[in-house]
């Protein structure tokens, strides 16, 4: 049997508050975030997020600087202290509590040449519902907004992050979109599965090549996963190059 969090919440913590970001492992469980030394186990600080929360577990990632925590839970999104737990702004990001909010993280992009600094660019993505959002994270300032034409009432999408591209799944569809504007790239939906969930996954980056020397083919692929069946499909255009049903 698990602890009961909720009537240890005023206990202090185990350890003192203000480690780095980088030497803790953040917990969500039953409605709060903890934070654990890595190297210890010892309870850091724990925080009690606001308003209602379903029975999924919190949503969490601190941001590449280390400076924030976005949790996604129910239908908000709340930013904390990473080093102390404080919880610095929350917001509601959908109509329903029973859809949680899949949070994504993506890293700023480099600034262009000329410019001193950009702060119009998102740091992370949220998807709420059927809309994929850019929020920045330090301002709370959505930068776009997208909608997915894919039937209402399903589960929770799938979001992925790689060179600048996010994918989001969902009802039978992937959808490829420019990370920093929100501009659809490509758009892909697959008959007869409008109601099945999707999962993608991929090969590998520019940043990470495929060690063997496949080459550049391989690397452009977008492997989809939707109802017992296996697809590829190249992830720059979304043309579906082949798919497997599996057995059993």
């Amino acid at each position: 049997m698990g602890q009961d969090v909720s009537k240890q919440a005023a206990l202090p913590p185990a350890v003192p508050t203000n480690l780095p970001p980088e030497s803790v492992i953040f917990v969500g469980c039953a409605g709060h975030v903890l934070a654990f030394d890595k190297r210890t186990g010892l309870e850091s600080w724990r925080t009690r997020l606001p308003h209602p929360t379903s029975t999924r577990p919190v949503s969490l990632f601190p941001t590449p600087s280390g400076s924030h925590l976005c949790c996604g839970h129910s239908n908000r999104l709340s930013i904390l202290n990473p080093r102390t737990g404080h919880l610095l702004s929350t917001r509601d990001l959908g109509k329903s509590p029973t859809h949680d909010v899949q949070l994504l993280a993506v890293p700023p992009a480099p600034p262009p040449p000329t410019a001193e600094e950009d702060d119009s660019l998102p740091d992370y993505a949220h998807f709420s519902e059927i809309m994929v959002h850019a929020v920045h994270v330090a301002s709370g300032v959505r930068m776009w907004s997208v909608e997915m034409d894919v039937v209402d009432g399903m589960g929770g999408p799938f979001l992925m992050y790689e060179d600048d591209v996010v994918f989001a799944a969902r009802g039978g569809a992937v959808m490829a979109l420019n990370a920093y504007t929100g501009r659809k790239i490509w758009e892909q939906k697959f008959k007869g599965f409008e109601e099945w969930d999707v999962i993608l996954a991929t090969l590998a980056t520019r940043v990470n090549p495929i060690s063997g020397g496949l080459g550049s083919t391989q690397e452009s692929v977008l492997g989809v996963g939707i109802e017992g069946r296996i697809l590829a499909i190249d992830k720059h255009t979304g043309v579906e190059m082949w798919r497997h049903k599996l057995l059993g």
